[in-house]
């Protein structure tokens, strides 16, 4: 194993001419004829208020339509900066710890064009079509105009006073404030995390965030047929642009290239642990916030030790591991990777997959990890849910689902028919003060969810977790000195 740091477009005059074109004059002793035949056949077109308008209209309606349709599918909805900042300022924090209900959302979330002048996309479409129906005819009627040219939509409704609203939205996860941090932390974390990239400013100072994900490999596949869901991850690992991110089953160098090279054009350092059978752990890092100091390797488990360029004392220490239930061939291993040994001033942050041991409930069977204390319990309550899954087999697949790729199937009750869920994943820390957490879903929404809906919306069949964490509380750890961690061992 090794580390490495590693406008509008032209349009034609009405002429059907470049602007500022000005074609030659044919020579007198052609006939008329001739010039009649030589001429450009544009000129035989209809004029713009007898066939151009209505065409120009149904193509601008019609590409508006099919903006919404995308922007608002729910993946995409759980996905986007803008629209969940839009969410939370129409529909407020949820009233507990956890994500907004699809009933809250149905029922407050309400906006008009105006509300999404943050997406270009739409917004260039919009302008199309005002510019053919006029702007003159006022804003009422204008709406009512756009309502019927654009028809209907697959994810939204007109209501009667011609607004947009969801037609049936799904469960949308939430930051979530520890309790005991102080307000302007968390307004602060959550500022950084959630706000769009033209108002997310700079990095907190004190605080790290971090993002883990456990990614199946045949899940993170480089071929051409697995492209829409190397789409979907790589924009879960982008939303939130966390300093640290933890990634189970991904190969830098293989299955995963495409998302390191992606992490990397976003000034992401990383250093990976691979073992004989293929399994992978990996690191990134924000180069722009934290320094390399050196790492520690286990079998496919990995340990990275950082410092904070603002406060070069400190020292943190990012484990990424699958647990096992402890045997006698496992040694001093997971012992030196979660240990902070000599380092007691270094703050201890583990992304660790508790499937084997049956859950993260289950973790403190673990030595190393009973000692250390759970985000997801202690900011959320509890460990967060993942639908159960099963690698398909040719006597496996979905005929009635066409947008399955027949790879993993979600696990349904026998006698209940409701999708199995577990607690796979969990974030452990120590030294460390919690900020925030990304809530999960309900037990309601994720056990009914319907099997094309889970596919969609879980494209790994887990959760990406994230979190913030303030290393400079009186509560964390003493500062190491600097080279005290520089150590390193196999």
């Amino acid at each position: 194993s090794t580390a490495t740091c590693a406008g509008w477009p032209e349009t034609l005059s009405d002429s059907g001419q470049q602007p500022g074109f000005v074609p030659l004059a044919p020579p007198r002793a052609q006939s008329v004829t001739k010039m009649a035949m030589e001429m450009p056949k544009n000129r035989r077109r209809p004029m713009f208020g007898m066939d151009e308008g209505p065409n120009k209209a149904s193509r601008a309606a019609a590409q508006l339509r099919q903006l919404l349709d995308f922007y608002f599918e729910p993946f995409n909805l759980q996905h986007n900066r803008y629209l969940l900042d839009l969410i939370a300022r129409r529909v407020g924090a949820p009233t507990k710890a956890g994500p907004w209900p699809a009933e809250r959302i149905l029922e407050d979330f309400r906006f008009s064009f105006d509300d999404l002048c943050g997406l270009g996309r739409i917004v260039a479409a919009l302008a199309k079509l005002r510019v053919v129906q006029g702007e003159a005819i006022g804003s009422v009627r204008l709406r009512i105009m756009q309502g019927e040219a654009i028809g209907s939509l697959k994810h939204l409704r007109w209501t009667p006073d011609g607004k947009l609203q969801l037609t049936s939205p799904p469960e949308v996860r939430a930051l979530v404030g520890a309790e005991g941090a102080s307000a302007d932390a968390v307004a602060s974390a959550s500022r950084y995390l959630a706000a769009v990239r033209e108002e997310r400013g700079a990095a907190p100072r004190g605080i790290v965030s971090v993002l883990s994900y456990v990614l199946s490999p045949s899940l993170v596949d480089c071929s051409p047929g697995n492209q829409q869901r190397q789409a979907q991850l790589k924009r879960q690992l982008l939303l939130h642009h966390t300093d640290l991110i933890c990634l189970e089953g991904v190969f830098p160098d293989g299955n995963g290239i495409d998302i390191a090279h992606s992490l990397a054009e976003e000034n992401y350092g990383y250093a990976w642990s691979r073992d004989e059978s293929g399994n992978c752990n990996t690191i990134f890092w924000d180069r722009g916030r934290l320094e390399y100091q050196d790492h520690q390797k286990y079998g496919a488990a990995i340990a990275v030790n950082l410092r904070p360029h603002e406060d070069p004392e400190v020292v943190l220490r990012v484990a990424c591991l699958r647990a096992e239930v402890p045997t006698t061939k496992h040694g001093s291993g997971p012992a030196m990777l979660l240990s902070r040994g000599k380092c007691e001033g270094t703050r201890l942050i583990a992304s660790v997959d508790a499937t084997l041991l049956g859950g993260a409930e289950c973790a403190s069977i673990v030595e190393e990890l009973a000692d250390l204390s759970s985000l997801a319990p202690h900011v959320l309550g509890e460990e967060l849910l993942a639908p159960l899954s099963v690698p398909a087999n040719s006597h496996c697949t979905w005929p009635n689902v066409p947008e399955a790729d027949n790879t993993v199937f979600p696990v349904r009750a026998f006698a209940s028919g409701m999708n199995r869920l577990h607690r796979p994943d969990a974030i452990f820390f120590a030294g460390l003060a919690p900020i925030l957490a990304l809530s999960g879903h309900s037990e309601h929404y994720l056990a009914t969810l319907p099997d094309g809906d889970m596919v969609r919306q879980f494209p790994a069949f887990r959760l990406p977790m994230v979190a913030a964490f303030n290393w400079r509380l009186p509560e964390a750890a003493p500062s190491a000195e600097p080279g005290q961690c520089n150590g390193q061992a196999d």
